[in-house]
């Protein structure tokens, strides 16, 4: 869906229903690290990223999304990394250096047919 605030400024919001979905299929771990950060607080503070950019895609797919804690999610909007799908990868730009997603249930199908 789309908000318009102040008349000038689009903002694109994910469907909440999809990224709740991810995060149980999860059990609540980031899909990087695999860390339950719902257990030791409490509460679940896992964060939905959207692979391509949603803002300049309007891909709001469950296949767009992975599950992260905000430690990487930060790391990665930051650093503008980028998906690879072939390594189930994130390729940051400044070093090179990969990060693997190691919790992967619903992206195998997509990357199978790559």
């Amino acid at each position: 869906s789309v908000e318009v605030i102040e008349g000038f400024k689009k903002i694109y919001k994910a469907k909440r229903r999809i990224k709740d979905e991810l995060k149980k299929l999860y059990n609540y771990k980031c899909q990087i690290c695999g860390d339950n950060f719902e257990n030791p607080y409490g509460v679940d503070i896992t964060e939905g990223h959207h692979i391509e950019q949603l803002a300049k895609t309007r891909n709001d797919k469950i296949e767009n999304i992975i599950i992260v804690c905000p430690n990487h999610h930060t790391a990665i909007e930051k650093s503008k990394a980028k998906y690879k799908p072939t390594s189930n990868s994130f390729i940051f730009p400044n070093n090179n250096f990969e990060l693997t997603i190691k919790l992967n249930y619903h992206l195998k199908r997509l990357n199978n047919l790559n």
